[in-house]
């Protein structure tokens, strides 16, 4: 189960479309934080960013239909693409305790965490793409530039380049902002509503909703478990405050338009 601290607001959908973005307490002094709260309290400036291009993306208007196209697209690539970034971290994780021992002794765990999720992003990445032919587009991606929006290479290659030149860890910073940026619970009935698409095409996105609070939970759990060095403990920040920045434009993009992505 959530704790209160996990569980995601929901904008009524009579005056914007439902987003989940999570209700914290005031931060306490940084020496009083947990990683997974410091890492919160140094996005809090992204937040509102985030928060207005998500609306924006999901503006009541003629294009609607074809930007939630757009944005399964952009899921699927994003989900296809992070399994192998997950597998590879799972593998730096055992490259990075050579020599460590007892210091990381967590990092087994860390693996088989990231190998686990890995396996998920798999299954999503398919349920995205019945999803989208659900909707009305096609069955088969081709993965040509026009249609990837560029945010999604770059989040991925960026956080390919953190786990490769850094720990690996480094990784749940995006991870962490990815989950913080799920939809809320109403947000799939909304669309659906003001789209007139098939209830089929909204299946990833209704499950992505009911299960974030306990996948941001269990990401909390392994963030806050291993005692990092100061070193990792900033690679894990650096990697969510690039991860917010690159997903607020992927938002923006999608939502302007994304002429050539249809």
């Amino acid at each position: 189960m959530t704790s209160a601290a996990h569980r995601p607001v929901t904008l009524l959908p009579a005056t914007a479309p439902p987003l989940a973005l999570p209700v914290r307490p005031a931060p306490r002094r940084p020496a009083d934080l947990r990683l997974s709260q410091a890492v919160h309290a140094e996005l809090a400036p992204a937040v509102p960013g985030l928060r207005r291009s998500f609306v924006e993306l999901w503006r009541p208007d003629a294009e609607l239909a074809d930007r939630y196209r757009r944005y399964l697209r952009a899921q699927h690539l994003l989900a296809a693409a992070s399994a192998p970034l997950q597998e590879r971290a799972a593998e730096r994780c055992a490259e990075a305790g050579v020599g460590a021992g007892a210091r990381e002794a967590w990092a087994p765990g860390l693996a088989a965490y990231y190998l686990r999720r890995a396996e998920r992003e798999r299954d999503r990445a398919g349920h995205l793409l019945a999803d989208l032919a659900a909707a009305g587009g096609p069955a088969l991606l081709p993965v040509v530039p026009p249609l990837v929006p560029p945010a999604v290479p770059e989040l991925i290659m960026t956080q390919y380049r953190l786990i490769e030149q850094g720990h690996p860890v480094a990784l749940l910073g995006a991870l962490l902002v990815l989950a913080d940026s799920a939809p809320a619970l109403g947000l799939a009935g909304y669309l659906a509503r003001l789209t007139g698409l098939p209830t089929a095409g909204f299946h990833t996105l209704r499950e992505h909703a009911d299960l974030a609070g306990d996948h941001l939970a269990e990401l909390e759990r392994e963030l806050d478990a291993p005692p990092l060095t100061d070193r990792q403990r900033a690679e894990v920040t650096d990697g969510a405050l690039r991860a917010a920045g690159l997903l607020a434009r992927l938002f923006r993009d999608l939502a302007g338009g994304g002429r050539a992505q249809r």
